[in-house]
């Protein structure tokens, strides 16, 4: 049995969860949807549980971490509950950067901090920014501001109740776009760029072809996470340019994803070899 983990209320649509389920079905795997947040699912009895569409742990981040360790104990969990617990909170990104990883220029700023955003842009030359919860998903409470008083108010609003970040805006994500570097069972399989989305935005993408220097750089990003990459059973690594034409990391997804897998314009071999290979592991892991 493999339990594809979703959520009683989804804020959008998984379109990863229905070409996974005929994939599954076709491969002659049983597999069912079940929701982290339902208090009457038995997960002893769930077989391989797989994190899919998990979107609003976020809001409760406790009781998620709390559910995930409680799975892991009863049963396996796809990505772990120690990777869930290091990728949940994005100061994983001072991390990577340690271990030599660049990343999207980044201050993060603990719950209750008194600093002003005027004051961040001052000390870091930086003229363009993006807010948003360390714990978040989506596009949830994340603002873009070039410092005006409403970025100055949604950051204080935030610092009541969460570490934030404050991250310089690419404007690379506008013209060439963000991309998100789909990763399963340690291979990259394919790829999408994707459109700047804030608060309330819906999100655009398309599938492309990654540069040599792009996947290296990718690659380069999930060797530097502190755990084997066999314990990576999916992972998206989220890119983009600096101004120098260098790539930064914008995000690393190894929580709850979207991978992106053959649905619309995504209905390509690489996508569909990426979707292929996830079926083969969560076979694996059933023997």
């Amino acid at each position: 049995m493999i339990t594809i983990a979703s959520c009683l209320s989804l804020p959008e649509p998984d379109f990863d969860e229905a070409p996974l389920l005929e994939a599954l079905a076709a491969a002659g795997v049983e597999a069912q949807v079940a929701a982290w947040d339902d208090p009457s699912v038995d997960w002893s009895r769930a077989g391989v549980v797989v994190i899919r569409s998990t979107w609003n742990y976020h809001q409760n981040l406790k009781a998620f971490l709390a559910w995930a360790d409680t799975v892991s104990s009863v049963t396996t969990l796809l990505n772990d509950a120690d990777v869930v617990r290091w990728n949940s909170h994005k100061g994983y990104l001072l991390e990577l950067e340690k271990a030599g990883v660049a990343i999207t220029p980044t201050e993060i700023l603990p719950r209750g901090a008194k600093a002003t955003l005027v004051g961040i842009m001052r000390s870091r030359q930086w003229a363009d920014v993006v807010i948003k919860p360390a714990v978040s998903g989506g596009s949830y409470r994340t603002l873009r501001s070039q410092g005006q008083a409403d970025g100055e108010a949604h950051l204080r609003d935030l610092l009541r109740d969460s570490d934030v970040l404050v991250q310089a805006y690419l404007p690379s994500v506008e013209a060439r776009g963000e991309r998100s570097m789909i990763f399963i069972d340690g291979q990259l399989t394919h790829a999408v760029r994707k459109s700047p989305r804030f608060q309330d935005d819906d999100e655009e993408t398309i599938a492309v072809k990654p540069t040599a220097m792009e996947s290296q750089f990718a690659k380069d990003v999930i060797s530097a996470c502190p755990f084997p990459n066999e314990k990576l059973v999916y992972a998206r690594v989220d890119l983009a340019p600096l101004a120098d034409g260098s790539l930064a990391v914008m995000e690393l997804e190894l929580v709850e994803p979207s991978l992106f897998l053959t649905w619309g314009a995504h209905n390509t071999p690489e996508s569909a070899a990426g979707l292929a290979r996830l079926v083969a592991r969560l076979q694996r892991e059933l023997r």
